[in-house]
């Protein structure tokens, strides 16, 4: 059986935010990577960094003080004994508790009390200072620690996770109690540059000398390392390569592309590129991405460095398919002929069980029609040949997926414009509005209106629904996806495909594949050999030569009889063999997730 054959064919080109969501995988990604509003993926900010005098509240600003000329960052620096540093940051994921790390660039001199740093209000580090002592100027860790705020005895003080969204840092010298003793705060606490990073991406470092503007390297706002954002792509053909090709706005960092087929056992990386070809000796059919996202950019003031994410703006896939379909991880049930048979079904192939002389034995015999050779001489072989359209050609098509459930989606009444669901093309019947606060149920075509097509809630005039209410809408909605070819006919659309896609962009993906198996004309003929000689195999027979094309041909019909054997094979399969192909793998891949 000759090897199938192989074409290059674009899988999916990611430039939305709705595309990248879709595909990127979360559990595979590092925590950091953020899809913009825009599509861009970039990664989010790990190391928030800033002057201590910038953000000061009432403390007083010190500039080499103590005598010894201390190195500032901006030659300054905020007095946190009777004043508060405070500055909101913003995150853009998660951060585990026991890894929020807090370094303070301090020094004091003839310093009483307990340095406190508190987030969101809880205290999340402390250090008691006593005896009225004094430190030189450096980075210290103010992460965790005992608090004698109001505990005699101290209490363990940790910081808490920390979600995407914004939080409050301060910092101040406050009065403490250890051991009964009161200790109010006294002298200087100089602090110079606060800085709050997740441990998991740590900064380049901490510097302690500035440079000719005053200003230090690191900590950067970035981790040196590059963070990955690791997208899935499920496939519904077998490829043994791929190529990657990507549009980045910078290409000076540590900014690396890769592919996988075997779900990130291993990759094939190009390091400082924006694009990959790969090839593997065993045919796959899934594929991840991983775009390396580096930092570059600098500033005049610290951090100098680390201070910007390289961010790509879209990338497509490629994937060498193959003609024949993915058997990978599959199981099945059945008897040995309905298995066989359901498979060459799938590959437009042909299956034979003949015996083999040497070995003695039963064997099976697969091929597509046509790709057999064969040494033996067979002239009683004719040929019955004609062209005509046996199916329907699909120049476009429509994909919609299973209904998906939406419940409690929160909607600020907007009397004047209206307001646009999460979701089109909602399921008749299915949608429910409710206040948010009483839970009571509002009445269609009384208080609301609803479009199932664009999503889009209206308000009658004399609705009981108030401008800027507070509502909770349920309803399903099914994704939907389309695919056409360039002044593709209206008699040529295939609708209404219903299949277990769960978003539009794979939708849209898999209009793509119907139209691409069944764009062209439908090829068809019988094959007739009037005599088979003993000990000769059907697919040993049909090792021929004139059939009128190259391509892989799609068996409709086989019948042996009395030696004699007729075959009906056509360029292409029938438009409902391709659609519930499609559907059954779905299925089956649905249930191996």
């Amino acid at each position: 059986m000759t090897a199938p054959s192989v074409s290059e064919d674009e899988v999916i080109t990611v430039d939305t935010q709705d595309a990248a969501e879709t595909y990127l995988d979360r559990r595979r990604s590092d925590a950091p990577v953020v899809v913009r509003a825009d599509g861009t993926v970039e990664r989010g900010q790990t190391c928030w960094v800033w002057e201590g005098e910038q953000y000061t509240s009432g403390g007083t600003v010190v500039s080499g003080e103590f005598g010894d000329d201390a190195d500032y960052s901006a030659a300054e620096a905020a007095d946190a004994v009777g004043g508060t540093i405070q500055r909101t940051i913003t995150l853009d994921h998660d951060i585990p508790g026991d890894e929020v790390e807090i370094r303070i660039r301090d020094k004091y001199a003839n310093l009483e009390g307990e340095l406190q740093v508190r987030i969101d209000g809880k205290t999340v580090g402390a250090d008691l200072v006593t005896n009225t002592q004094n430190k030189t100027l450096g980075w210290t860790n103010y992460t965790g620690g005992q608090s004698y705020e109001n505990d005699t005895s101290g209490e363990s003080v940790s910081p808490s996770a920390l979600s995407a969204g914004d939080h409050i840092v301060e910092v101040e010298a406050v009065n403490a109690i250890p051991g009964g003793t009161s200790v109010s705060t006294t002298g200087t606490w100089a602090v110079d540059v606060v800085s709050v990073h997740d441990g998991r991406y740590p900064p380049g470092g901490f510097d302690n000398t500035t440079d000719s503007n005053d200003a230090l390297a690191q900590p950067g706002y970035h981790s040196p390392d590059p963070v990955g954002a690791v997208f899935l792509v499920r496939g519904f053909r077998s490829g043994v390569g791929a190529r990657l090709a990507s549009i980045w706005d910078d290409t000076s960092g540590v900014q690396a592309v890769a592919v996988s087929q075997n779900y990130g056992d291993t990759w094939i990386e190009r390091s400082n590129s924006t694009g990959v070809n790969a090839s593997w000796a065993d045919p796959s059919v899934d594929l991840l991405v991983r775009l390396a996202i580096g930092p570059y950019g600098t500033q005049s003031a610290t951090p100098t460095t680390g201070v910007s994410s390289q961010s790509v703006s879209e990338y497509t896939l490629y994937k060498d398919v193959r003609d024949s379909p993915p058997l990978i991880n599959d199981q099945f049930r059945g008897t040995r002929e309905s298995i066989l048979t359901s498979l060459v079904e799938r590959g437009d192939m042909l299956w034979a069980l003949d015996w083999d002389r040497d070995a003695d034995q039963q064997v099976v015999q697969m091929a597509n029609i046509g790709d057999r050779t064969s040494d033996r001489e067979l002239d009683l072989v004719n040929y019955n040949w004609n062209t005509r359209t046996l199916g329907r050609q699909k120049e476009s098509a429509t994909v919609k997926g299973a209904a998906i459930t939406v419940s409690e989606e929160s909607v600020t009444a907007d009397l004047i414009n209206d307001n646009s669901l999460a979701n089109d093309n909602l399921v008749e019947g299915t949608a429910q509005v409710r206040d948010a606060a009483t839970g009571d149920a509002y009445e269609r075509g009384i208080d609301w209106r609803l479009n199932e097509a664009s999503g889009t809630l209206s308000y009658p005039a004399a609705t009981a629904i108030s401008d800027g209410q507070a509502l909770l809408v349920d309803y399903e909605w099914k994704p939907i996806g389309s695919y056409a070819v360039p002044n593709a006919s209206p008699k040529k659309a295939l609708d209404d495909v219903t299949v277990s896609a769960t978003t539009d962009a794979m939708c849209e993906a898999l209009a793509f594949y119907l139209v691409d198996r069944l764009e062209d004309p439908v090829e068809s003929g019988t094959l007739t050999i009037p005599e088979l000689p003993p000990g000769w195999s059907v697919l040993e027979a049909l090792a021929v030569d004139g059939l009128p094309n190259d391509g892989a041909w799609t068996p409709r019909g086989l019948s042996v009889q009395d030696g004699r054997v007729e075959l009906e094979v056509a360029s292409r399969r029938r438009v409902q063999d391709v659609v519930a192909d499609l559907r059954g793998r779905l299925e089956q891949h649905g249930e191996r997730i």
